[in-house]
């Protein structure tokens, strides 16, 4: 599989490929989604 690197748009460092937690607040309640993809510098 192609891994392309991605620059991160704040501080423009190299990211990588992570799970972290998302939090969400929707209608006043508060949602934890665990081991979500994303790109982290």
């Amino acid at each position: 599989m192609l891994k392309m690197s991605m620059k991160c748009e704040y501080c423009g460092g190299e990211t990588v490929q992570r799970k972290v937690r998302k939090q969400h607040w929707l209608k006043g309640r508060l949602y934890i989604v665990e081991n979500v993809d994303a790109e982290v510098c």
